[in-house]
């Protein structure tokens, strides 16, 4: 668990794959006070990581897609209506996903896991990527974030 400016990450790791979970919780840490500024005093946030079999389910059941993904986000707010204390929500992670994604592109792995990290967090706020206004305004501020955390 970590704690940033009065920011809770609460991270679970339920897989079996070797990840930098303190980068973890200072990249969500960071968007929190990137995107809320004062806001995110005392707002939490929950990251799970999660193997493919439990994505997978989880995706076929809430999305109605029957594959394994490497990220999704559950928020608990209404978008861009977060308060100074609001539980967010979760961000469930499949590092093995992101991992062979990122090979497969040439790609850092833990940079593909933190760009993860980032978005899920930005969903959780309220950003959404189904509009192609929306992914663009969402990869913005997700470079942005990144290039600020030097990864």
């Amino acid at each position: 668990m970590a704690q940033t400016a009065g920011t809770e990450v609460l991270i679970r790791d339920e897989q079996d794959l070797l990840v930098d979970v303190s980068a973890i919780e200072q990249a969500a840490a960071l968007v929190l006070l990137c995107e809320l500024g004062e806001n995110a005093e005392e707002c939490e946030v929950s990251i799970v990581l999660v193997d493919e079999p439990t994505i997978h389910g989880m995706n076929r059941a809430h999305r109605g897609v029957d594959r394994p993904t490497d990220v999704l986000s559950y928020s608990q707010t209404e978008p861009f209506a977060v308060h100074r204390g609001d539980l967010l929500g979760d961000v469930v992670l499949c590092p093995a996903v992101a991992v062979r994604r990122a090979q497969e592109e040439g790609r850092s792995p833990n940079r593909e896991v933190l760009e993860l990290v980032v978005h899920g967090v930005l969903h959780l706020i309220g950003y959404d990527d189904r509009s192609d206004a929306g992914r663009q305004a969402m990869l913005a501020r997700q470079a942005l974030i990144l290039q600020q955390m030097g990864a």
